[in-house]
């Protein structure tokens, strides 16, 4: 009785393991949270609120930088800009 007792609690605690292991291994590969993976090249670069549900962005994606406006219900592009264009202020 008592081997039979240790064999199920050892294999109990070996299960548990194997599940968090599976679910550190998931939550690595997987795309969990919100906003932008710290090695994305996507980059809201400056926003400016025109209005309490109007928003225009300037995205980065690269070497290329683009003008988006947004609202509540969609997203434009204005204009995919040039290098003149707009410049990145550093503070």
């Amino acid at each position: 009785m008592h081997h039979f007792i240790m064999n199920i609690t050892v294999f109990t605690f070996a299960m548990i393991g194997l599940i968090f292991f599976a679910l550190l291994v998931y939550k690595k590969v997987s795309d969990f949270g919100v906003g932008s993976k710290p090695d994305s090249n996507l980059k809201v670069l400056d926003m400016l609120r025109v209005a309490p549900s109007k928003v225009f962005y300037v995205i980065s994606t690269g070497s290329e930088k683009f003008l988006v406006a947004s609202d509540t219900n969609s997203m434009n592009l204005i204009a995919k800009l040039e290098q003149n264009d707009y410049t990145e202020q550093i503070l």
